[in-house]
């Protein structure tokens, strides 16, 4: 992609270069959708308290090495079909989780672990947004780590999350930026939302006392 000096364009000296991202064809056409639509209906149905079962969410933090992830993808998946009776498995990975201080950042800006920054290649493994800028790259998942919590965005007691639940389930116009810039946008809501809470120096923190 090329690339132009930012000066002209930008209020400040400390950016040297403003690199075009983020190609239009980040398709991933090789990979079945029938998965990842079980798994949204099955996730629906147990949120929604339709099934007995537990949702559960495990993987590795900070995903680097995509031929591991792979082999613990292939090891989760015979758990999950011996265990599918009472729970729904799912991996995740974190594609984008910045280091508290420096060092690398994720697989999506610097997939090849070597400070080249070849955004157009890793955005290609994108699932989960913590970008606030990027929604319409990936948008499937937002998700609050430990490490983001430093950020302005995401910082803020419990109960905004709660109340953001409630707000999420009405149809809303908002503001969002996309691929033409700022512009209105329309949601019609989405009722299968939920907190997922990190635990505490004291131990888990979903029981009903603590929430």
């Amino acid at each position: 992609m090329p690339s132009i000096s930012a000066s002209p364009f930008l209020d400040t000296s400390n950016i040297e270069l403003l690199r075009q991202r983020l190609a239009e064809d980040s398709r991933i056409e090789k990979y079945t959708p029938s998965p990842l639509r079980s798994c949204r209906i099955d996730a629906r149905q147990i949120i929604r308290r339709e099934s007995d079962r537990l949702f559960v969410l495990v993987g590795p933090c900070s995903i680097h090495d995509p031929e591991s992830a792979l082999e613990y993808a292939a090891r989760l998946r015979e758990l999950a079909d011996e265990l599918r009776g009472d729970l729904r498995i799912v991996m995740r990975a974190y594609l984008e989780k910045p280091p508290t201080t420096v060092g690398w950042k994720d697989l999506i800006n610097d997939p090849d672990v070597d400070d080249s920054y070849n955004t157009n290649k890793g955005v290609n493994v994108a699932c989960e947004m913590l970008d606030t800028i990027s929604p319409y790259c990936t948008a499937n998942w937002p998700l609050v780590c430990r490490s983001r919590s430093a950020s302005r965005t995401p910082r803020m007691p419990p109960w905004p999350q709660v109340n953001s639940l409630k707000s999420m389930h009405e149809r809303h116009n908002f503001m969002t930026v996309t691929k033409q810039g700022i512009i209105a946008t329309t949601t019609e809501g989405n009722e299968d939302g939920y907190v997922i809470l990190r635990g505490g120096s004291q131990g888990a923190n979903f029981d009903a006392a603590s929430v």
